[in-house]
């Protein structure tokens, strides 16, 4: 995906991954120097590992999500309107910083 708005960036990474076609999201800054990456685990699990102002990784149910997300985008992201979607697929490592937006 290309470059989408922050307030819909949160809706389409949900989207993507309830359709299960795709491992994982990947949620970078416009200059790519910071993002987010949401891969799915078994279980319905989820692992968000936060690369930027702060590292972290997180595992989570799939109904805490949304809520990890709002938080991390608002810490991550502050100042930023637009935000670039990538899925992954299988074979792309991830918390790569320079892959192609989709």
């Amino acid at each position: 995906m290309a470059l989408i708005t922050i307030e819909n960036a949160l809706k389409e990474c949900l989207k993507i991954l309830a359709k299960n076609e795709v491992p994982g999201v990947q949620v970078s800054s416009y200059k790519r120097n910071r993002h987010v990456t949401i891969s799915r685990t078994t279980g319905g699990h989820y692992q968000v590992t936060e690369r930027g102002y702060q590292e972290e990784t997180f595992h989570l149910p799939e109904h805490d999500l949304p809520k990890l997300l709002k938080r991390l985008f608002k810490r991550e992201f502050p100042r930023s309107r637009k935000l670039r979607v990538i899925k992954l697929s299988a074979d792309q490592k991830i918390g790569r910083t320079d892959l192609k937006t989709i």
